[in-house]
């Protein structure tokens, strides 16, 4: 989705009172005009409100050179020229007189959040770097990042249309803002369409442990279609890396596409290689942890959810942590906290998971009162609470207790202090 953004411009001309500048007593317009104001030379530029460009991009986008003869129209158009970069929110500027010469300030507010990556996703005649210095060309100090709403990625399709036309290459430049559903990955993708390329053959190299064949099945209906170096990066990690986690080559990794022109067939368009690095294939554990005395080595060990010495995908430790936890608070330990760091043996073919655990005190049960209940519904409710008064105290209980009773609010307090938890019951 393309987005377009209204720049406004604020130009400021401040004179000198030394020299009434551009003032028609003192001067007579060439060509007769009476209306054009003199012109005085250009003695220095200077640039303030600067962070990500230097004074020298911004010299070189007004067109101005110090030394020549500038006036309010010479000024006004370079301001100009630099407005139509869009890489600016706002420009004014402001001169001085400096013994008979100008002395020329911009005052600069730039777009300051670049923080999207540029995506070239099927530019398969050129390389990247050679799109890079073209964009840059177009957009000083680009560095592959654009910001998120501006008139910059406009003027990178322009940049990159322009690559095309010299290399004969009749198509346009798409821009399109892409990213996940929960708004991260957020980035800026150019692709050439109308026509696209397409991709004519795929061929994944470094495949010895599992035949190229067989992984080719894994990712059918590439090749006859668009080209796309993001689809097939992305295929690469959900697919193909499967197959290799199933088998435990659990560091398996594969490398951006790589790309160049041809013919394969009948079809003309986009050769591919992906590159596989395999790694070795690991089995599971054994396992090391510490700081744990109330809960055993064989139960966390079992909590990691991994069958003895089977590893066929990379553990999700958010979710093994989450568990671990939730096995403590069952027990009383609700100020438990762990780290979980997997260790690779690569001479031993071994993977394991080091665990350090921090207990903490253990809690037990408090008093259980009940708010805005009749008294004969209270004690329904307090005899039906199964905890005791000492007893550990169990955060999985007061799940299920919730759960039983619907129309109710279970409140917790915890004492510090004490170590006891008290629970209030009242209606929702």
């Amino acid at each position: 989705m393309q987005s377009k953004r209204t720049l406004t411009v604020v130009v400021a001309i401040i004179i000198g009172m030394a020299l009434p500048l551009w003032s028609q007593e003192m001067h007579t317009a060439p060509f007769g005009d009476p209306q054009a104001p003199p012109t005085y030379p250009l003695a220095r530029i200077e640039a303030i409100g600067l962070h990500r460009f230097t004074l020298a991009d911004v010299t070189r986008l007004s067109g101005l050179k110090v030394g020549q003869p500038v006036g309010p129209r010479e000024i006004d158009a370079a301001v100009a020229q630099m407005v139509s970069a869009g890489v600016f929110k706002a420009v004014r500027y402001r001169v001085s007189n400096e013994a008979g010469q100008l002395a020329l300030t911009f005052e600069i507010d730039e777009e300051t959040d670049w923080s999207l990556p540029v995506v070239y996703d099927n530019f398969i005649w050129m390389t990247d770097d050679e799109l890079n210095a073209a964009v840059r060309e177009a957009v000083p100090a680009y560095d592959g990042t654009a910001p998120v709403s501006s008139q910059v990625p406009e003027i990178i399709a322009r940049a990159l249309t322009s690559v095309l036309r010299r290399h004969n290459i009749s198509a346009d430049v798409e821009h399109n803002s892409a990213g996940k559903l929960d708004g991260s990955d957020r980035r800026h993708v150019f692709s050439v369409s109308k026509p696209a390329p397409l991709t004519c053959a795929l061929h994944i190299d470094g495949a010895t442990k599992i035949k190229e064949a067989d992984l080719l099945r894994i990712v059918p209906g590439i090749v006859g279609r668009p080209y796309s170096r993001s689809y097939l990066a992305e295929l690469s990690k959900k697919g193909l890396t499967q197959a290799y986690l199933g088998r435990g080559y659990w560091r398996a990794v594969f490398q951006s596409p790589a790309v160049t022109p041809g013919t394969a067939g009948s079809c003309t368009g986009a050769l591919v290689t992906i590159h596989v690095d395999e790694g070795i294939a690991y089995r599971f554990g054994p396992n090391e942890w510490t700081g744990n005395a109330a809960i055993a080595k064989s139960t966390l060990d079992r909590l990691l959810g991994v069958p003895s010495d089977v590893l066929k995908e990379p553990l999700n430790m958010r979710i093994r942590l989450a568990a671990i936890r939730a096995a403590y608070q069952h027990v009383g330990y609700l100020e438990q906290t762990a780290t979980l760091e997997p260790v690779f043996d690569d001479a031993a073919g071994r993977m394991h998971v080091r665990g350090a655990i921090v207990e903490g005190p253990q809690f037990h049960m408090g008093t259980v009162s009940v708010e805005g209940l009749t008294p004969a519904d209270g004690d329904l409710i307090k005899r039906g609470w199964k905890l005791k008064t000492g007893d550990v105290f169990d955060v999985e209980y007061v799940t299920t207790f919730r759960q039983q009773y619907r129309a109710l609010v279970v409140q917790t307090t915890t004492h510090a202090d004490t170590k006891r938890v008290d629970v209030t019951v009242k209606p929702k």
